[in-house]
């Protein structure tokens, strides 16, 4: 019995203190605040920012976490929108001034765009640009 009570001890010793804290890591699964590709310009805010993404892009999946965190920490209204069949794609352009969806596209994933009364006023391309853009907000 002793020999019992002493091996139990010493493995639930053992786990305690090799436990380490686990950080919660997110998915997109977790957001709640998705929109269509024309809902774009229809949201009742004033200002709001818009997150296009895609499952399968290295960038975007690099950037997950840290955009998702960024959503949690409710620093501004962000809206997410997964890119699909119709989604519009062109080149790099200023798209600063835009407020039609039919005028409007993405240059790739992932980007950003700040909306406010209802017109495009900054957008980033890149996970590089939009990681300065939220530390950035995040830092005032």
């Amino acid at each position: 019995m002793k020999t019992i009570l002493l091996t139990l001890t010493l493995l639930l010793s053992s786990c305690t203190s090799s436990v380490q804290q686990v950080e919660k890591e997110y998915d997109y699964s977790d957001v709640t605040a998705f929109i269509l590709w024309n809902d774009i310009f229809k949201q009742e805010e004033k200002e709001y920012s818009v997150y296009f993404f895609s499952q399968t892009c290295g960038h975007c999946k690099e950037l997950k976490q840290e955009i998702i965190c960024y959503y949690f920490e409710n620093v501004e209204i962000l809206y997410f929108l997964e890119t699909d069949e119709e989604t519009v794609f062109g080149p790099p352009s200023d798209l600063t001034g835009i407020n039609l969806v039919e005028d409007f596209y993405i240059f790739g994933t992932p980007f950003l765009i700040n909306i406010e009364n209802g017109t495009i006023t900054n957008y980033h391309a890149g996970s590089s640009k939009i990681k300065e853009y939220i530390e950035l907000k995040t830092s005032t």
